[in-house]
């Protein structure tokens, strides 16, 4: 007689591939908008593993909900974005009953991109140009555009320019939140109906249409349609001329000094003068200026300084050295900048 033996056998299939989607992509970078991270765990056998497989996810950014565990070879989490845009780097890993890494995928990307404009802030590169008699004068206009956490919008965001004189460029977009278009001055136009500008300063206008909530918005609204706002913010810019004989103001330290004498070394006068156009604006910076006195001698900073807030030039006049017996009288200083001029009387004192 034969006796009949049954053996069983347990075969333990390992974990050896680990699949990973995401949806969506790319989010935005607001701390609540969220990404689906999904793990398909396949055995050896490409079948799903038992469930109840602990999956553990990580990102190098934001916030992930870990461990999970699968259901029908499946697992979940959800990753949260951070405030601030960037790149995170997903790892999903699968352990077995000791905790220990048994699979591990390669790293998942997804991106947190700056959310909707709040902030619109507009500025020229230079505050001061010479176009009111200069057709052509130009300066670039930088725009800054920020969502509500201070990050700079995404890159492609549309901004439009306006002028009420000269010619600015009509739209720009956004690149790392910056857009950049020229203004160019029309040479005492104001590029509407060819009149003189009545007071020599450019009003441009900065646009640019936001979803964001009304209750984030830091920026001048100009209008609303629906979930869509059109943020502004302006800025000016002085379109100067020459300077003018009327708008020159030389101010003198003291109206008197003493010579200087063999024995005795010559006074000095600080003085600043102020250089304006014919629209009472600062000239631009660095405009050339000499100035003279008949006896004593003068120095100066060079050219007119700023042209934003001030046009000015600071010096010093030194009283001339007589000979003894000097029984006192005046000197004339004059300032000069191109075909206007400005002077003043100096007491010298024996």
């Amino acid at each position: 007689t034969g006796t009949n033996t049954k053996a069983t056998t347990t075969v333990a299939f390992t974990t050896t591939n680990v699949q990973v989607a995401v949806s969506p992509q790319s989010i935005i970078a607001d701390g609540n908008s969220t990404s689906t991270i999904t793990a398909t765990v396949l055995d050896s056998m490409g079948k799903p593993v038992a469930d109840g497989t602990v999956v553990r996810f990580l990102t190098s950014l934001g916030t992930i909900k870990s461990p999970s565990t699968t259901f029908q070879g499946t697992a979940q989490s959800t990753l949260k974005s951070a405030t601030q845009p960037g790149t995170a780097r997903v790892v999903v890993e699968v352990l077995d009953a000791d905790s220990k890494v048994i699979a591990r995928n390669d790293a998942t990307f997804i991106d947190f991109t700056a959310g909707p404009a709040t902030l619109i802030a507009i500025a020229p590169a230079t505050c001061n140009i010479r176009g009111l008699d200069v057709v052509g004068a130009a300066t670039s206009l930088i725009v800054s555009l920020k969502d509500r956490y201070g990050n700079p919008v995404r890159d492609g965001t549309v901004v439009h320019f306006t002028s009420n004189k000269g010619t600015v460029q009509g739209t720009a977009v956004t690149q790392q939140g910056i857009a950049t278009v020229f203004f160019r001055s029309n040479g005492g136009e104001d590029g509407n109906n060819g009149t003189p500008p009545k007071n020599g300063i450019a009003l441009v206008r900065a646009t640019t249409t936001t979803s964001a909530p009304a209750s984030t918005l830091e920026s001048r609204v100009e209008s609303t349609t629906g979930d869509n706002t059109v943020l502004y913010d302006e800025t000016t810019i002085i379109l100067s001329g020459p300077a003018v004989s009327s708008g020159m103001t030389l101010q003198l330290g003291s109206t008197s000094v003493r010579v200087g004498t063999a024995n005795r070394d010559p006074g000095v006068i600080n003085f600043t003068l102020i250089v304006l156009d014919e629209n009472a604006n600062f000239v631009v910076n660095g405009t050339s200026v000499t100035v003279t006195a008949n006896q004593g001698t003068v120095a100066t900073s060079g050219g007119t300084v700023d042209g934003c807030q001030a046009s000015v030039v600071t010096g010093t006049y030194t009283a001339p050295t007589v000979e003894a017996g000097f029984a006192g009288g005046t000197d004339r200083i004059t300032a000069t900048v191109g075909f206007a001029s400005t002077s003043a009387t100096i007491q010298l004192l024996p």
